[in-house]
């Protein structure tokens, strides 16, 4: 399924006492804010809406720097940009703004009405789990699940203030103000901490430990606005489910010379003796996705492709389904740390790959997984720089409200036209090993979390990115390949369960190139307003900017008003 026609939500909180004039715009509960919304796709212009407002106002955000250097302002500017549409003035004095957040290093005597505050961080970074107290259930979408946190940390003196998010030792690292459109403060900066982690990108396991702050700080954000205009992030509000399979069993498992797989090598009369060349373990791949109405987005290690049908199997990949990149003809996996350690060498290689393998597909490719996962922190910077879209070598951490999030150059912090997108691996319920029966509970544990985390996915529309591999995706039944064997019944309640949540509407099936193309469109698109008058009065009035550039060649560094 493509996102071609797919629409973008809008929605808009409008302070009470306004009049509203729209065309186009229907009324809405958004997590419990009345809010009005409408839907465009891409390109079109916003539906009328306009505010008649006694005094001049705008949803526009202001970042205020108290203390601290404006280079921490960059990551709230892009993720007001990226997630909310709105440009945020930099200054260091406080405004008649609608949204106010304020960056300081101590905390303010009286923080003005409808404020986040947020403290800077103290301490060396650590890991914390981080639970919403009272106050804060019905403001996180998590409800009162743990968020994990990776950084430096304050505890913070309630004083006043009800506790809004506790550490593990009860002791509160948030406080909120009663009220609609109240104040917050924390003493941890979670968006300074995802640039952090964006930039260094220093493991699958650690990279994305901070990716579900993105859906906290945005409702944070919703509820002390009491006048602000944001997008939405998903194609016609259903969040994509990624199925994607690293496609390198040929490389390792397959034997060209005899032109058997390794199962087969000392089995002369076995079954399906070429079941990890390409174009079988390919083919099977997509086969049994669609069987269950699933598409596959396949990133392929240009090392396991030895001949035409291999090739043409790629290209019959590209038109059902997507073909993404894995690694570059080097040999195999082996001799990709010693590349990345280069990044020209590196950047040669993948430039090259990406021409072969865009030739063999018939089409541009858009997305990367490292080889092995690993990567070094120039490694991103590269990527983006050929031009490969997104990467998903990062593993998604519960509770699972994985939204893409921007990468950052290593060295200066800038933005890249780059988005990572979080994944969970299948690996511990489709993989069975040599003896079928060792392990099959922890199996059959691991499929029942991987169900369950797909099914929480849809519930609070979060995106799903799957990763899995040729060599249990698109392996014979009984072959045993090193350490890889097909646990058929494991692979089977996986994509039936990606199946059910597809079939109900709940998750929509994507290649990772349409989504990725629907995305950043969707985040260059930025509100602007126009105030007037007529007989009637003042008004505001609300439209679009689409761009035709990314938006990271808009803006590098923010610029600070005094």
């Amino acid at each position: 399924m493509t996102a071609d026609g797919s629409r973008l939500s809008l929605f808009a909180r409008i302070p009470k006492g306004v009049q509203v004039e729209s065309r186009g715009w229907t009324r809405t509960e958004v997590h419990g804010i009345p809010s009005w919304t409408s839907r465009v796709r891409i390109g079109e212009e916003l539906p009328t809406l306009r505010l008649r407002t006694p005094e001049p106002t705008t949803p526009s955000p202001r970042i205020v720097l108290q203390g601290v250097d404006a280079y921490y302002a960059l990551p709230w500017v892009w993720f007001l940009r990226d997630y909310v549409g709105l440009d945020a003035e930099v200054s260091t004095q406080h405004g008649r703004d609608s949204l106010s957040i304020v960056l300081t290093r101590d905390p303010p005597a009286e923080p003005p009405h409808g404020t986040l505050v947020v403290l800077e961080p103290q301490g060396d970074p650590a890991w914390h789990l981080l639970r919403p107290a009272n106050a804060g259930r019905g403001i996180f979408p998590t409800g009162d699940a743990p968020i994990p946190y990776r950084g430096p940390l304050r505890l913070l003196d309630g004083g006043p203030l009800r506790p809004l998010l506790v550490e593990t030792s009860g002791r509160p690292t948030g406080l909120i103000q009663d009220g609609a459109a109240g104040t917050i403060i924390l003493g941890f900066d979670p968006l300074r901490a995802l640039w952090h982690d964006a930039r260094e990108d220093s493991s699958a396991e650690e990279a994305a430990t901070n990716g579900n702050w993105i859906a906290a700080v945005m409702r944070l954000i919703l509820w002390i606005s009491p006048f602000i205009v944001w997008k939405g992030l998903w194609p016609d509000d259903a969040p994509p489910l990624l199925y994607s399979v690293d496609v390198e069993a040929g490389a390792s498992y397959f034997d060209a010379k005899t032109g058997r797989c390794s199962w087969a090598a000392t089995r002369p009369r076995a079954r399906s003796p070429q079941d990890t060349k390409m174009e079988n373990s390919l083919g099977t791949s997509m086969r049994r996705l669609e069987h269950h109405g699933l598409i596959g987005t396949f990133h392929i290690d240009l090392n396991a492709v030895v001949d035409d049908k291999d090739r043409a199997v790629i290209r019959e990949a590209a038109t059902k389904h997507d073909v993404a990149f894995h690694l570059p003809g080097i040999g195999g996996h082996a001799a990709w740390p010693a590349l990345i350690a280069d990044p020209l060498a590196t950047r040669r290689a993948l430039e090259e790959g990406m021409k072969t393998l865009s030739g063999w597909a018939g089409a541009p490719v858009i997305g990367n997984r490292y080889a092995s996962w690993k990567r070094i922190p120039t490694t991103h910077d590269v990527v983006a720089a050929v031009g490969l879209g997104y990467d998903s070598s990062s593993l998604a951490h519960p509770p699972f409200h994985t939204v893409p999030y921007r990468m950052f150059v290593s060295a200066t912090g800038d933005p890249l036209d780059l988005w990572e997108f979080p994944c969970v691996e299948v690996i511990g319920a489709v993989k069975a090993g040599p003896r079928p029966l060792r392990g099959a509970r922890t199996r059959r544990r691991r499929t029942r979390g991987i169900a369950e985390f797909i099914a929480a996915s849809a519930r609070s529309s979060s995106m799903v990115v799957l990763c899995d591999h040729d060599m249990s995706l698109g392996a014979d039944r009984g072959h045993v390949h090193g350490t890889w064997r097909l646990d058929p019944r494991g692979l089977s309640r996986v994509l039936r369960a990606a199946a059910r949540r597809a079939s109900s509407g709940g998750l929509r099936p994507m290649r990772g190139s349409d989504f990725h193309r629907w995305w950043t469109a969707t985040r260059a698109v930025l509100f602007s307003f126009r105030e007037g008058a007529d007989g009637d009065g003042r008004y505001l009035e609300l439209f679009l900017k689409w761009s035709t550039r990314s938006a990271s060649s808009d803006l590098r560094s923010p610029k600070v008003t005094r």
